[in-house]
């Protein structure tokens, strides 16, 4: 018997098992039949696994084992249906080179924020810090695309003031530093 997934809430033909999307403990698949605990072809797989295959120290069960195998699934499933591209218009703002480059340099190949804790000792294939320059008032809401309001971050750093739930007072200690960083620098 065949199941066709996009049509599993139809009721089944008359004498065909109903199948459910509950999951199978054995394989993490869904499609049960109605009234089973797991496929038929798993019902060995999943005695000879009990009695023969002790717990792995080295392979722990993880607690959402499932729930990722179910996602990769999906992932693999929208893969199979071939390329997904859309077409996008896009209007960027325009962007100065010299003012990140400005930045990098004032930067000293460090972390602009005071309370750093993650400065990466790595560097880049060009032998360049690992850096991201950052608007600190996104030019979006309206900041100016110039070193005075802009900074250079780790990847850490970026990530916590742009996502971060600090990121609001992240933001006001940043734009202090810039400033007074680029006023040392200009006068």
């Amino acid at each position: 018997m065949t199941v066709d997934r996009r049509c599993s809430w139809l009721a089944p033909p008359l004498g065909e098992p109903r199948i459910e999307a509950r999951v199978c403990p054995v394989c993490l698949r869904e499609g049960l039949v109605e009234g089973r605990t797991r496929h038929q072809r798993c019902e060995g797989r999943s005695l000879a696994r009990e009695s023969t295959d002790p717990p792995s120290p080295a392979r722990p069960q993880h607690a959402d084992q499932a729930l990722y195998r179910a996602l990769v699934r999906s992932v693999e499933a929208v893969e199979e249906s071939g390329p997904r591209r859309t077409e996008q218009t896009i209007q960027r703002l325009k962007r100065r080179p010299d003012a990140r480059e400005a930045v990098l340099v004032r930067s000293g190949g460090h972390c602009e924020n005071p309370g750093c804790a993650g400065q990466p000792s790595d560097v880049t294939d060009s032998g360049q810090p690992i850096l991201e320059v950052d608007h600190i008032v996104e030019l979006a809401a309206g900041g100016r695309d110039h070193p005075e309001q802009m900074v250079a971050l780790c990847p850490n750093c970026h990530a916590v003031k742009t996502r971060g739930r600090s990121r609001e007072s992240l933001r006001s200690v940043l734009l202090d530093v810039a400033a007074r960083r680029h006023k040392d620098l200009t006068q």
